[in-house]
């Protein structure tokens, strides 16, 4: 979807910043029923990742001729991951394995996680997962965008399961499929993971412990095995 819209254009689009501490660390684009004019110059490939949200601005004319901020954290649990009963010890010990991974790495990670979280549950990889996950092998290998494993509507299936460990197993199989388009997914699979556990343990927190230890683990691995 081009972001060079005409103002009668029905489907607008908005800039969404990932920040982190007050800095910048991603950016997208999501629909919005408003029009923002969009000035691409305010932030450039070097500026990015040391600008800070009061420095957006710089290169505008006005900041009614930039784009809408919307800020959101990408390292607190998304709305979409729903209750979830975790061990933030843990988490954060996982995120700080997850800073030192370069996006491939994160993907890699994915991968390998996503076929643990079959073999835990006991669930047969169904025909989209098969061929997002074989997708995601061919962005490593630089052979597809990340656009092709995103062409697999997992989250299809979600909406359509209804035992309730089935539908958080496709919901983590989503954001491990979404992870070739940005880092972040691969973090966000490890919490849906957890609430998959949730649901397969209720109250039992030692599983929860194991789950974790786990994706730390693999994690750290990625440099010993890929690198």
């Amino acid at each position: 979807m081009s972001v060079k819209r005409k103002l009668s254009d029905p489907k607008k689009k908005r800039l969404v910043f990932l920040v982190r501490e007050g800095r910048l660390c991603g950016m997208d684009w999501t629909i919005a029923p408003r029009f923002f004019p969009i000035k691409r110059e305010f932030l450039t490939s070097q500026e990015f990742g040391r600008t800070s949200i009061g420095q957006i601005y710089k290169g505008c004319p006005s900041k009614e001729s930039c784009p809408t901020l919307t800020t959101m954290n990408i390292y607190e649990y998304q709305r979409a991951v729903g209750k979830i009963e975790d061990i933030s010890d843990l988490r954060n010990e996982f995120i700080a394995a997850y800073d030192t991974k370069s996006h491939k790495d994160a993907v890699r990670f994915c991968l390998l996680y996503g076929r643990h979280i079959s073999e835990r549950t006991g669930f047969e990889p169904c025909g989209e997962i098969v061929g997002a996950f074989g997708a995601v092998q061919k962005w490593i290998d630089g052979k597809t965008s990340y656009r092709e494993a995103r062409n697999f509507p997992i989250w299809k299936l979600a909406r359509e399961a209804k035992d309730p460990i089935r539908i958080k197993f496709y919901r983590t199989m989503t954001q491990i499929a979404c992870s070739p388009h940005v880092k972040y997914h691969a973090l966000w699979a490890t919490d849906f993971a957890v609430t998959l556990i949730n649901k397969m343990y209720p109250g039992n927190m030692d599983e929860v412990k194991r789950e974790r230890g786990f994706q730390i683990e693999l994690m750290r691995s990625m440099e010993t095995f890929f690198r």
